[in-house]
């Protein structure tokens, strides 16, 4: 019994993934031709400066550090819509590695914490080059949790609890271990 749901919550899962990747792939497109188009309107006004797309004459790009700290506290959503968008800003690094949690990675059968890692990433690799890693990491990192708790509280009633459980423990090992991948971008 427990096998089927599991493999049942795995289907829900694909659908889920496959439902966020046309999503990524209609603002994508729908990008490439209006820049801001199909974006929260705050984090239009972050595109629209960098690419000069609503204005006749040039205006001034936000400063990194302003538009890192938007995009941190946005809402998950619009940060990942902002992250897959063409008129990105291309100042930023949107690298990642994912969860780089030895054993368990991004994903388990009662969680997949994917996009808040790809956050995470975002959030230490930009403040970390911008040398404001070490006055704002912890807040990187409580974001971090939110957004884990944020992916778990749209799980099944019968995982939500262990699916906290894994939040709180990748939440320790990043303010334990998280300065480690931290000095390569200082």
């Amino acid at each position: 019994m427990r096998a089927g749901s599991q493999r049942g919550q795995a289907s829900v899962e694909q659908v889920g993934l496959i439902a966020l990747a046309a999503l990524a792939l209609v603002t994508t497109l729908g990008a490439m031709r209006a820049p801001a188009a199909g974006l929260p309107e705050r984090l239009a006004e972050a595109i629209v400066p960098a690419t000069g797309s609503r204005a006749a004459t040039p205006v001034r790009p936000e400063p990194e550090t302003t538009l890192v700290e938007r995009l941190m506290a946005a809402d998950l959503g619009e940060f990942l819509a902002y992250r897959a968008s063409a008129a990105r800003d291309g100042r930023l690094d949107y690298s990642t590695d994912e969860c780089t949690a030895p054993i368990a990675g991004n994903a388990g059968s009662t969680y997949d914490f994917t996009e808040a890692c790809l956050r995470h990433d975002f959030g230490y690799r930009n403040l970390g080059r911008l040398g404001l890693l070490d006055a704002r990491r912890r807040s990187v990192d409580e974001r971090f949790l939110a957004d884990m708790r944020g992916h778990c509280l749209t799980r099944a009633a019968l995982v939500l609890i262990r699916c906290l459980e894994w939040a709180r423990t990748y939440y320790r090992a990043v303010r334990g271990f998280g300065w480690i991948p931290a000095l390569k971008y200082e």
